[in-house]
């Protein structure tokens, strides 16, 4: 199948990634059309993307994996992006930004492309497959997440799953400018009793002249988790009258970090999830050749083809994307020769995934230990070298 006999791309879930992708691909007048069964996006998290997505620095420790042909392809399709793309992006690069500004920025974006979005509960493809039939000559591109709609049709079971931990993540706003450290994690966590709440480190969103959007991580045992996941919502008020243990020690944290002051809380913003952790990897099935009538490839790509802890999955999606408008756009010749060297790129992209979410782990056992002042337990999990 030759590059020149596709002559669509058809985008699978209007999330970040998938939004992304259509936008790049929008800029080098490709025909793209994004389906989304979601008539509304109410995203309420936030996200501090790698701010590695835009850098293509040959001697940083986190590129050692890639060859010199892949971060010359990474540099360039970086600096092909148009500036007001790149400029945004790199804006949300400093901050911890609000997962719905996010996609309504790129959808914005993406409209005033000219893009196509097809919107409503008829796209839901887990349910009819048959969608795929009205598109020939087409690259399919799963961005659905998680839970892909493709992914084991392409290669049933072949994904390897790592489970890390369960967390209730919790969000609020605070009245006052708020950045965090390593040291900072120890000392708001002084004097908790039995949970230790992590909050996310760097410079965080500014949502007015002196308000801060903190998220923070409270790591669960299985049998909580359980109970916890069968809230339909999950408050403040439900701690208080049901969970005291994490009620009291997000209370001790709170007062903590507000230095007494609770009133630079915004707990009417408050808002918890519950979720496990997991480092996944849909592996050697990020393409395929699907229906040869049709003359169609399936691909995964974001949450879809590899996911990993602390929302680092939406990062990965990111470069993902960048990587392959650049192949789309500039590879003559064999479709099958440009999905292979962007399932080798993609690859990489793992692996670096895997160590960081080793060492992110590694230095919050630590932590851990630290805060409950067992010297015996830290000297275990401390590694000399």
């Amino acid at each position: 199948m030759t590059q020149s006999s596709i002559k669509h791309v058809l985008i699978i879930g209007g999330g970040p990634t998938g939004l992304l992708l259509a936008s790049l691909l929008r800029d080098q007048n490709v025909p793209v059309t994004v389906i989304e069964k979601r008539r509304e996006m109410t995203r309420t998290r936030c996200v501090k993307l790698l701010e590695r997505i835009l850098s293509y620095n040959t001697v940083s420790d986190e590129f050692y994996l890639f060859s010199e042909s892949q971060l010359e392809e990474r540099q360039k399709a970086i600096k092909s992006m148009k500036p007001e793309l790149f400029d945004t992006i790199a804006d949300w690069l400093e901050v911890f930004t609000p997962l719905q500004r996010i996609q309504e920025t790129l959808a914005n974006y993406y409209a005033e492309a000219k893009g196509q979005i097809l919107v409503g509960d008829q796209y839901d493809f887990s349910q009819n497959l048959n969608i795929l039939n009205l598109h020939p000559n087409t690259i399919v591109v799963d961005c659905t997440g998680y839970h892909s709609v493709l992914r084991n049709l392409i290669l049933p079971n072949n994904r390897v799953d790592r489970f890390i931990e369960y967390v209730l993540i919790c969000t609020f706003i605070y009245e006052d400018r708020y950045v965090c450290n390593e040291l900072c994690k120890y000392y708001k966590n002084q004097n908790t009793k039995k949970f230790q709440i992590i909050p996310a480190i760097d410079d965080t969103y500014m949502t007015g002249e002196r308000q801060t959007h903190v998220t923070c991580l409270i790591t669960i045992e299985t049998p909580l988790y359980e109970q916890l996941s069968k809230i339909r919502r999950i408050t403040y008020d439900y701690l208080k009258e049901n969970q005291n243990d994490i009620y009291d020690d997000l209370n001790t944290f709170l007062s903590n970090l507000s230095t007494g002051n609770l009133n630079k809380i915004h707990f009417d913003t408050m808002e918890f999830i519950c979720i496990p952790l997991q480092l996944y990897r849909a592996r050697k099935s990020t393409h395929t050749v699907n229906n040869n009538d049709l003359n169609q490839h399936w691909i995964l790509m974001g949450d879809a083809a590899m996911g990993g802890p602390y929302f680092q999955s939406i990062s990965m999606g990111f470069e993902s994307a960048i990587y392959f408008a650049y192949l789309f756009k500039n590879t003559d010749g064999d479709i099958q020769q440009m999905l292979k060297k962007y399932e080798e790129y993609v690859d990489k992209l793992w692996l670096t995934l895997q160590i960081r979410t080793r060492e992110i782990q590694r230095n919050k056992q630590i932590l851990q230990a630290l805060c409950t002042k067992d010297i015996d337990e830290t000297l275990k999990k401390i590694r000399t070298y």
